[in-house]
């Protein structure tokens, strides 16, 4: 014995919920959409750093020490030169 006016609200609460899932679809897609995004330029960046580590070769003992040699060097040089 449902009278038609708590039909109609039924039917009007029912809309309501729906409106609402839809848009929180859409914010969701949104969402997922920029993640998705990020992850590739990451990964972009993460292969290309991975690509420059690969392409200059194996280093010996001796040129590791070189290199790190010169590093040091050119920190200490900003180092006194911010000072």
């Amino acid at each position: 014995s449902s009278s038609p006016v708590s039909i109609i609200e039924m039917v009007l609460q029912s809309k309501e919920g729906l409106n609402l899932k839809a848009h929180f679809h859409t914010l969701l897609e949104a969402r997922v959409a920029s993640l998705e995004q990020a992850n590739t330029a990451a990964s972009e960046r993460k292969k290309r750093k991975k690509k420059r580590i690969q392409q200059g070769g194996t280093l010996s003992q001796a040129e590791a020490e070189e290199l790190i040699a010169e590093w040091d060097v050119e920190t200490q040089f900003e180092v006194e030169r911010r000072e």
